[in-house]
């Protein structure tokens, strides 16, 4: 098969070939020069649609770039399709970059989010932490999917056959991935997205951003952070002009009875199956009503 690289790369494409020759012959350990050499090759070969040459570059000089190398080479197994968590594709003119496959169906997403995805799909798909017996979706359910980040709930309760669902994520690089997911949906009215947290009154919030590292982790903060909008979940159904709620997936870092306290008038009026999660905070199992 013939395999064109672009003339810029060659030379040091070639050369880095050259050194891992040479340290061989010499008695180096090879094992970092080979994984380069060998991303040349799956990339050379057509194995790394999703990269470009110029993520190859920069992988190949760790020195320069140790940061990029380094999540490289913890996502290695992502990248390169191994498992249920990979690459579709790429694009870097925003922050949400890349295009997660999973077994919920695909996000868009970080770099850096391969690792949470993996997991938080495991934890919704195959051990079901937000369903349990009749507390399930239902088809044509409304769903308010309260902590959307990248949106894996949504995509599963868009799976059960939800008539709506609506997001609640009020981390500006989250809710940015949710609408660029679920563009086609939000354009249909089967998705709406409330960038916001949701909360016990209306306004403003100090939230602190979450690491990359895990980006589900972002939490209000009394001491600092980003401004970010704060809603109920009374005045979201009034807003979206919501006749019924049957579904409400909270998940929330801690915040979970603030919201709960401003969603009492929809509680009442619709009775609405709960999956609440109570771990967060050390009382939340004494204050979070069942």
């Amino acid at each position: 098969m013939l395999v064109r690289i672009p003339r810029k790369l060659l030379v040091p494409a070639l050369a880095l070939l050259a050194a891992v020759a040479v340290a061989a012959l010499a008695g180096f350990d090879t094992s970092k020069l080979a994984w380069r050499a060998s991303l040349v090759g799956l990339k050379a070969r057509g194995q790394l649609p999703e990269l470009g040459w110029v993520d190859i570059l920069m992988a190949l000089y760790p020195d320069r770039v140790l940061t990029y190398q380094q999540k490289l080479a913890a996502n290695v197994g992502f990248v390169l399709g191994a498992g249920p968590v990979h690459m579709r594709r790429r694009d870097l003119s925003t922050a949400c970059s890349v295009f997660w496959e999973t077994p919920l169906g695909a996000v868009w997403g970080r770099f850096e989010d391969a690792a949470i995805i993996k997991e938080i799909a495991a934890e919704i798909g195959r051990d079901g932490v937000y369903e349990f017996a009749e507390v399930s979706v239902w088809p044509g359910d409304v769903v308010l999917d309260v902590g959307a980040h990248l949106g894996l709930f949504t995509r599963l309760a868009l799976e059960r056959g939800a008539g709506l669902v609506v997001g609640f994520e009020p981390e500006p690089v989250n809710a940015e991935c949710l609408r660029k997911t679920f563009g086609d949906q939000i354009r249909r009215g089967s998705v709406k997205v409330m960038e916001a947290a949701a909360w016990s009154s209306q306004g403003t919030l100090k939230f602190e951003r979450p690491p990359l590292k895990n980006t589900g982790t972002g939490r209000v903060s009394g001491t600092g952070g980003q401004s970010v909008r704060a809603t109920t979940i009374d005045a979201a159904v009034r807003e979206l002009g919501l006749q019924r709620v049957d579904f409400i997936k909270m998940d929330i870092e801690g915040s979970e009875r603030h919201a709960l306290a401003g969603a009492q008038q929809a509680l009442r009026s619709f009775a609405p199956k709960l999956a609440i999660c109570v771990y967060h905070l050390p009382d939340d199992r004494d204050v979070i009503p069942r």
